[in-house]
């Protein structure tokens, strides 16, 4: 399993800083190798190229933004 407040807000900076690591690993307070770490584990996981292929950024927002829909509905307690 994944963290998805992490996977959330990994996937909303690198949005925010266009896909730059070295911006997105200071705006989240981590190093930059633990950073290129996570995102390996997240290619692994969900079997897309995050870092180098446009499909694999935009695959990224999209499941980053279904599961944060997701958890909402969850917490709210609605019928999924």
């Amino acid at each position: 399993g994944i963290d998805i407040d992490e996977f959330t807000n990994i996937a909303n900076k690198l949005l925010i800083n266009d896909y730059n690591i070295t911006q997105t690993a200071d705006d989240l307070f981590l190093h930059k190798n633990t950073l290129i770490y996570k995102l390996k584990k997240y290619e692994q996981i969900f079997n897309i190229d995050i870092r180098g292929d446009f499909k694999g950024k935009f695959l990224m927002v999209l499941i980053a933004n279904t599961l944060r829909e997701y958890q909402r509905q969850k917490q709210v307690g609605e019928k999924i």
